[in-house]
């Protein structure tokens, strides 16, 4: 075993020529990083088109929408019949919200992009119905808070 004394006495070492980061001058990637930095590239499209899907395949918003109350905030649980929600401003003096998707609204909502605004507490605004002491989800979309279209609404 070394002492202290003997690892301050030791000299360091440059590492043997080929392991370094530093490429041998005129060196150029060969076929095979160039097909593997197609496949990492083609590998990362095909996950951010699976989280974000396809924009033209988008939920559609309900045509009595208008009429649905709203509200904007960071989604903390993501399921298939249950969101729960916690305003950006409290609701009724309660810090949560947690709402229902019934199976006719589920149309509506796209978990995995909801699920990909939980994991990263991007603002979301659930439009909701009240249904006695349930909130039933009917749409959601990005929160104004989160977009270019400006500021969150009151």
């Amino acid at each position: 075993m070394l002492s202290g004394v003997d690892i301050a006495r030791m000299q360091v070492q440059p590492a043997p020529p080929g392991l370094g980061l530093d490429a041998p001058p005129g060196w150029r990637p060969g076929p095979d990083a160039k097909v593997a930095a197609l496949l990492v590239s083609a590998a990362a499209l095909v996950g951010l088109w699976w989280l974000f899907g396809d924009p033209a395949t988008a939920p559609t918003r309900p045509p009595d929408l208008q009429s649905s109350a709203r509200v904007d905030g960071t989604l903390s649980v993501v399921e298939a019949h249950r969101l729960v929600l916690k305003p950006l401003r409290p609701v009724g003096g309660r810090p949560t919200l947690s709402f229902v998707i019934r199976s006719r609204d589920s149309r509506h909502f796209d978990l995995a992009h909801l699920r990909s605004h939980s994991a990263l507490g991007v603002p979301t605004r659930i439009y909701y119905r009240k249904a006695g002491a349930r909130l039933l989800a009917v749409f959601k979309e990005d929160a104004p808070a989160n977009s270019a279209r400006g500021r969150p609404s009151g």
